[in-house]
């Protein structure tokens, strides 16, 4: 009987589990991640990637990689700078969200 008893409380104890990641994190991070797809795919309504890229230096030249982005930044239309700073937030906010999921996993069960 005990054993049965143990049986169900780990089965309720696990859709507890599942319910709390999927309303606690996932759902959050979910939306984040779209409104960061959604932001991107209007940017590349004002902005040719693809030239960006090609001007681009490489990022392993730290200072002029830093001196472009600050460049391209400040010499870009004013909604183009909207977009960009809504996109760094989102991502923040996205990379939070996933230090909490790690988080999550790396707590320690104690023994019932």
């Amino acid at each position: 009987m005990a054993e049965y008893i143990q049986s169900v409380r780990r089965d309720v104890m696990r859709r507890v589990y599942v319910v709390f990641f999927l309303r606690k994190v996932v759902k959050p991070f979910l939306l984040k991640m779209g409104s960061v797809a959604a932001l991107a795919l209007v940017a590349t309504a004002f902005v040719s990637v693809q030239n960006v890229f090609g001007n681009m230096p490489s990022p392993a030249e730290f200072a002029a990689f830093g001196k472009f982005v600050l460049s391209a930044f400040l010499n870009t239309e004013l909604t183009v700078q909207a977009l960009s700073l809504a996109l760094a937030v989102l991502s923040v906010f996205a990379v939070r969200d996933l230090t909490r999921v790690s988080r999550l996993f790396n707590v320690r069960r104690v023994a019932v």
